[in-house]
């Protein structure tokens, strides 16, 4: 099971587009996996997360400060040894 927590402020642009191509890239490759939306800008703040959307996977840092395409999140995958 793959876990994906995106830090973000329900307001920024970049938010459903980041969620978008992470549950896109996710689902086509048939992967078991949650995604929690993390918006409460105090605890993004308490996090010290300056740059979003902010990406974790699996407990590691994904993308920080960019919206990713679906290819993106593809390669990153692939780097993790998820896919």
């Amino acid at each position: 099971m793959i876990e994906v927590r995106i830090y973000c402020i329900k307001s920024h642009i970049a938010y459903q587009s980041a969620y978008d191509a992470v549950n896109q890239a996710l689902k086509e490759n048939k992967l078991e996996y949650v995604i929690y939306r993390i918006e409460e800008s105090d605890f993004i703040k308490r996090r010290h997360i300056k740059n979003m959307p902010h990406i974790v996977i699996n407990n590691q840092i994904a993308i920080s400060g960019k919206c990713p395409t679906k290819n993106d999140v593809r390669m990153i995958l692939i780097r993790m040894k998820l896919l």
